[in-house]
């Protein structure tokens, strides 16, 4: 979600007057800011999680404008369903793109050594599709057991995990669900990266 320090009607005369730009002061996960944000009072939402165990994260983009990446640091997500229908070939990559108003259902294994991890989602600036990692919103993924956790958070490298100029194959996707005799068609754009290192990217985006 969108969070900001202006009044409701403020935000919405902005909304009108930009043509439907509207510049958040922060963005929230399950209604938290995080570490990144001054004002966040150690409000970052915690995850704790047991290893060898999978977990299932069903994830909404309720942001009023924004596309957002999302991923969490050192782990696979593997996504199992969009907007609520399963898809039939799941598939597992290092990051997604949810665009506004969709949702994703992902599993994640908690398969890294025992520390704390960064849950995050980072903002999709333009139409250039960059990022603005100045605008980071986490939740820590905390391992239960006995151990010293880095500090702060292990974040990932944003510079070689969204570079798309190094893109190689390209799958696209398209999900047709068929209601009540009428066909509503439904298209996602994944897009696969696959580089010397071992990092795997997706995007979905409506069409």
């Amino acid at each position: 979600g969108e969070w900001s320090k202006k009044d409701v009607k403020e935000v919405f005369h902005e909304y009108i007057n930009s043509g439907g730009d509207i510049k958040s002061d922060a963005f929230t996960i399950n209604g938290q800011r995080n570490d990144f944000y001054p004002y966040s009072n150690n409000g970052t939402f915690r995850i704790v999680v047991d290893t060898g165990k999978k977990y299932l994260l069903r994830i909404v983009n309720a942001a009023i404008r924004k596309k957002f990446y999302f991923g969490i640091t050192r782990h696979n997500l593997t996504v199992i369903a969009m907007d609520g229908s399963p898809i039939t070939k799941p598939f597992t990559t290092d990051y997604v793109k949810l665009s506004v108003e969709y949702s994703i259902d992902c599993i994640f294994e908690a398969n890294q050594y025992p520390d704390y991890y960064y849950y995050y989602i980072v903002v999709v600036t333009n139409i250039s599709e960059t990022y603005d990692t100045n605008k980071i919103t986490t939740v820590i993924i905390e391992y239960q057991g006995n151990y010293i956790p880095s500090s702060p958070p292990l974040l990932p490298n944003f510079s070689s995990n969204y570079d798309k100029s190094s893109s190689r194959n390209y799958l696209y996707v398209i999900m047709t669900f068929v209601i009540l005799g009428l066909f509503f068609c439904t298209t996602f754009v994944v897009w696969y990266r696959q580089t010397n290192r071992p990092h795997r990217s997706a995007m979905v985006t409506p069409m």
